[in-house]
């Protein structure tokens, strides 16, 4: 099976389930920015209440976006991987 026969079989694929492709660089950006602002909220000083809940709520947060979108990865790309399997 050549390349452009396996892509026409997931756009067919695609289709008969009526979802979109994937896009997984989204999902990537969104690991990125969660990761990213999980270290931001380190930066903050803890020496006030105000800054440390601050800190805390940034954290908390960035991680929830950091696996949201490494959840959103698994999933689109299962679903490709199933689309390349499934005749």
């Amino acid at each position: 099976m050549d390349a452009a026969d396996l892509e026409s079989r997931i756009d067919a694929r695609y289709r008969a389930t009526g979802r979109r492709r994937p896009n997984l660089v989204w999902s990537k950006l969104e690991i990125g920015l969660g990761l990213l602002a999980m270290r931001v909220a380190f930066e903050f000083p803890i020496d006030e209440p105000r800054s440390l809940g601050a800190s805390v709520v940034l954290f908390v947060l960035g991680g929830y976006l950091a696996l949201a979108g490494h959840r959103s990865h698994l999933y689109d790309a299962m679903t490709k991987t199933a689309a390349i399997r499934v005749d």
